[in-house]
């Protein structure tokens, strides 16, 4: 070999340790960096005819572990489904008071109960007569103040569908940009590695709002589909709307929704679901509540013999004292409202509070003769309160439930998470030998340049 040949090889080498060093470099600066992966250089032989002409950079690869990462989405998936579910479930806790062991509209019941009490004893007493009637203002209060609040939800549950359906329309547009990147890269052998990185982040990100299933394209890009098998991304994006209800492809009416499953999708979808007879604990839970607390007013409100109001109706009318109607309003009105209330002629004392209709009345409050059943929740021989207190004993419960498999979903996606970056993350012990090794070498290739060099300079002077 010629001493030319001898430099030129060299100064490969060099070059190559110098590509080599700075892959090691961007590892190291990216070591804390979520989601960054492990980047290396595969070197290869150059031959110049039969000779040997050093080495050079191949490609660039970066570590990967398909397996755990597929285990990753999916984790993302249960933890956007669980996760979601805990989260309006623990809203509604907080709506009754029961997250707190306060649970207002039972209370509000019995003490709407002891104020009737106090008047059987003390009829002629108007102190007594106006806590009636104040106790009956609270007690429709807290009804009316939970009914908004359920609808509230609702509302909230419809406007984070809205906005996760344009967050998904965002996410697959940018995981198109990227595959056209990564394209464009390879083709001009630039290495990918950190556009396949910001990729698979995009791909956790949308794994939480449903379970998805990637398959590699040509030129470096990917096809996402969800594991019912509808395109979301196949050379072009498709776009989505949500009409208030359902998920369509934007320009049509027909519903998709049924295609998402797993995530957040999935679990707004069916928190929202209208006459749900499922026994999971979140299926339909806003409209089960609201109907629950639609017959509980209702029962209030209901003339049917043995109730509140057909006790108190029923009772002899003194001079002044309001005949019927203690409770005017209705469980649903046609906005969906509870419109319960007390009526209007004792607020402004243009009527009194029937004195004979006491004993009656608590009678009918007190005793456990009926029957309840509203929102997949049936009862029998119950009073009044305990109705309201099944009505959150019931929610406590569903909610302890949700709360576990949310607390779960979380646990084993972060598990998945540190076990993923454990495995392609970067190491920084390692990292630092490896780069001791190159810089071995580096100097090993330097004094060999500069051996040549010197004879290069003796051969120069024996010519001369």
């Amino acid at each position: 070999m010629s001493l030319v040949s001898a430099l030129s090889n060299s100064l490969n080498t060099l070059q190559t340790i110098q590509q080599g060093m700075s892959v090691i470099a961007n590892n190291v600066s990216n070591a804390q960096t979520e989601g960054y992966t492990r980047k290396y250089a595969n070197l290869e032989s150059v031959l110049l005819g039969s000779d040997f002409g050093g080495v050079r950079v191949r490609d660039y690869g970066r570590v990967v572990d398909t397996s755990v990462y597929n285990s990753l989405l999916d984790s993302a998936a249960d933890n956007g489904l669980y996760g979601t579910q805990n989260k309006y479930l623990q809203e509604l806790q907080q709506l009754f008071g029961s997250a707190t062991d306060q649970a207002t509209l039972s209370t509000k019941i019995e003490e709407f109960i002891n104020a009737w009490r106090k008047f059987e004893t003390s009829p002629d007493s108007s102190a007594v007569e106006r806590e009636v009637i104040q106790r009956g203002v609270d007690l429709t209060a807290e009804i009316s103040r939970i009914a908004n609040g359920v609808e509230e939800l609702d509302r909230d549950a419809r406007q984070e569908m809205d906005d996760s359906v344009d967050e998904i329309n965002d996410i697959l547009e940018q995981i198109d940009t990227i595959n056209e990147q990564i394209s464009a890269a390879q083709s001009r052998n630039q290495p990918t590695g950190d556009l396949e990185d910001e990729r698979d982040r995009k791909l956790r990100e949308l794994s939480g709002y449903m379970e998805i299933k990637t398959f590699p394209r040509d030129a470096g890009a990917i096809a996402v589909y969800t594991t019912n098998g509808y395109s979301l991304l196949d050379g072009t994006p498709r776009a989505f709307a949500f009409d208030g209800t359902d998920i369509t492809v934007s320009g049509s009416s027909t519903a998709i929704t049924s295609y998402f499953s797993g995530g957040k999708i999935e679990s707004l979808h069916e928190i929202r679901a209208a006459g749900s007879t499922s026994s999971e604990a979140h299926h339909g839970i806003i409209d089960k509540v609201r109907d629950q607390l639609e017959a509980l007013a209702d029962h209030f409100l209901s003339t049917s013999a043995g109730t509140f109001t057909a006790t108190y109706n029923a009772a002899t009318t003194g001079s002044g004292e309001l005949g019927s109607g203690f409770f005017t309003g209705t469980s649903t009105d046609a906005n969906n409202a509870i419109t319960i209330a007390v009526n209007a002629n004792l607020l402004d004392s243009s009527n009194k509070v029937k004195r004979m209709a006491a004993p009656t009345v608590v009678d009918s409050l007190i005793l456990s003769t009926r029957s309840f059943s509203a929102g997949n929740l049936s009862l029998t021989n119950v009073n009044y309160t305990d109705m309201a207190e099944n009505i959150v004993g019931t929610l406590n419960q569903q909610a302890r439930t949700v709360k576990e498999s949310s607390d779960l979903a979380e646990q084993q996606q972060n598990y998945f998470s540190e076990r993923y970056q454990n495995t392609v993350g970067v190491n920084l012990d390692t990292e630092l030998v490896q780069l001791q090794v190159l810089q071995r070498s580096y100097q090993a290739a330097a004094r060999l340049v500069s051996v040549i060099n010197e004879m290069y300079e003796i051969t120069l002077e024996v010519i001369r």
